[in-house]
Order: structure tokens, then sequence, then C-alpha cells
């Protein structure tokens, strides 16, 4: 064989093993979210791909292939900014906590995103803004009640995020919300549960409300929040499309006086004979004492709260909440006990 013949042959094969190389990389494309958008530019220099690779494709060689060669997306993959642009991979890839998984559809906003290894391409406008990932867990005590969950800007108030769950389903679970952040702000979270199954807010210990404050933030958010008995009456909920109870088929009245001590006056009227049951509780949401549960005529009832348990014994100082229940709904008053 003569040598131009040769090293024809040779330059063939090589071209050959280079492009079935890439060819063979370029699956890994579709493991990564919205791995499409950019190709392989992802991870390589050369948009093309092959050669030298980027600081996006140099994280995922050096930390995060399997044994066969497949990326493994998951969430420390996603919380790492490989090329220094002060955007995670996650947030320049839509999405930032890694919750995406090979073969579901893409996630988040595909015009928004950006190249995780390139510092140069940055997020910008709605993009920049950053997301925050709420992980609920522990919730088993509200199994199928409705659930809700909005994150206000504390400095303006304003509700930035909002999100409803018909029934709880599980103990644990998730909800995120995408570019809904400003760097450096301050946010609440607010949620609560309808433990009293009327369909509208209550305040605790009637609903189980809580409020959670993320402060002068600095990257994508991914909260924690633990069910605990430490409920707060966050107040402004926001509305339910469902109908108000009528006022005057059950009115649970301001107890007076309110401050008290030792005794208070808690009253509510009804347009109807009925059943009920009228019960105080203290701020971790257990019974002190029950006032009354039975047959009540129309009319006004009138109920004195020696601020004593059941058991007789003498309460602390602190605030207490007084709750009517019955087949019409649940209503609750707050009261304080003053020592």
């Amino acid at each position: 064989m003569n040598k131009p013949i040769q090293n024809f042959i040779i330059f063939s094969l090589l071209v050959l093993v280079w492009n079935q190389s890439v060819m063979a990389r370029n699956f890994r494309v579709n493991q990564i979210p919205n791995g499409s958008e950019n190709g392989c530019a992802n991870c390589h220099v050369n948009p093309a791909g092959g050669g030298t690779r980027n600081a996006f494709g140099s994280a995922v060689e050096d930390g995060f292939l399997d044994g066969s060669g497949n990326v493994t997306w998951n969430a420390s993959l996603a919380s790492l900014d490989s090329d220094g642009d002060g955007f995670s991979n996650g947030h320049e890839l839509e999405d930032p906590f890694g919750l995406w998984t090979i073969g579901s559809g893409a996630p988040g906003t595909s015009s928004l995103v950006t190249f995780p290894g390139n510092a140069s391409s940055v997020p910008a406008g709605s993009g920049a803004a950053l997301s925050m990932q709420l992980n609920f867990i522990n919730f088993g005590p509200h199994l199928g009640q409705l659930f809700q969950v909005r994150v206000e800007l504390t400095s303006t108030g304003e509700q930035v995020a909002f999100e409803e769950v018909a029934a709880i389903s599980e103990a644990a679970f998730d909800i995120t919300f995408m570019h809904i952040l400003e760097s450096g702000e301050t946010y609440n979270i607010e949620y609560w549960a309808d433990f009293s199954g009327n369909g509208s807010y209550d305040a605790p210990p009637g609903d189980h409300a809580w409020r959670n404050t993320a402060s002068n933030i600095s990257g994508d958010q991914s909260l924690t929040l633990t069910h605990n008995t430490n409920w707060v009456d966050i107040g402004n909920p926001v509305g339910l499309d469902f109908e108000p109870l009528a006022p005057t088929a059950l009115s649970l009245h301001a107890n007076y006086p309110n401050p008290f001590n030792p005794e208070t006056t808690i009253s509510f009227s009804l347009d109807v004979a009925q059943q009920i049951d009228l019960r105080v509780y203290d701020m971790r949401g257990n019974l002190v004492n029950s006032l009354y549960s039975g047959f009540a005529q129309a009319g006004k009832h009138d109920f004195r709260f020696d601020a004593r348990s059941a058991n007789g014994e003498i309460l602390a100082a602190g605030i207490y909440f007084y709750q009517i229940e019955s087949t019409l709904g649940v209503q609750t008053q707050r009261m304080t006990l003053l020592k």
C-alpha cells in the first residue's frame, strides 16, 4: 500500500473515531434540564461539541457521571455556580433545585435558559429573579385539609406568590415558586391549614397558621418548614371562593371585658336551635376547658369564664382562644388574661 493511501486511511479512521466520540456524547444533552436549548455548548467551549470542556462540562466530568457515562443531574449539581457568574447551574437551566428527571418535560421557561458554563451568559430581566422551594415536613395531622401558602415582600406587604392545595395528600410535600424573589430583600412565608374544615380562615386554634421569614436573601431559597404547634394568627389570608357563613345564623361575640382578670363573659347568638360546643384553648391548641356542649335554643347565650381549667386549676396569664362549633360551622375569638 502506497504512503498517500495509507495516510488517507489513517486520517479517515481518526475522523470516524472523533465523530463517533462526539455522537456518543450527544445523549448527554438530554440528561440535563433544557439541555436542547444550548446543545453541546452546555458543556463544551466549541458549540459543536467535543474538545475543551467549559466550567460546567468540567464539573459534570469531575463528579456527576455514573459508571456508564450518564449525567447525574441532582440538587448538588444544580446548586453549583460552575462559571462563577452569580447564578447556579440550576438557575441558568431553569431547574434551580435539581428536581427535574430524565424523560420528564422541560422545566421552567425555555426562553430564560442561559449557559451554565459561560460567565458572560447571565440571566436578565425576569430570569434574574430568584426562586423559592418550600419543603413541608410532618404535616400528617392535616391530611385531607385545604392548605394555602403565600409569599409576601415585607417592605411593601405585596404578595408575590400564592399556592393552594385542595387537600393535603401526603405528610411531606414541596411547593416551588419560580422567579419571585429579589436579592437583598426579606420575605414572609405565611401558610395555614383549614383545621376547622369550614372553608374559611379562623384564627388559631380554629385553624392552624404559621409564618416564617427569609431575610436578606442572596440566592435561590430552599426552606424546610416542619409542622409544629407554634401557631401565629396571620390575620389576612388570601380569600377563598366559599360562601361566607351568614352572621345571623351563628355569631360568636367578643368577650367582655377583654383583657380580663379573673372573669369574663363569653356570648354567642343563634337564629335557630341547634347542637353546639363551646370550648377554650391555649396558644398551643390544647383544650383548656369546655364551657358548654349540648342543645341550645335560638337567641343570645352568655357564659362566665373564671380563668380556670377543666380540673379547676387557675390559668397562667396569656392569650387564649374560645371557639364555638355547630353544624353551621366553627368560629373563634381571642382573649387575653392578665395577672
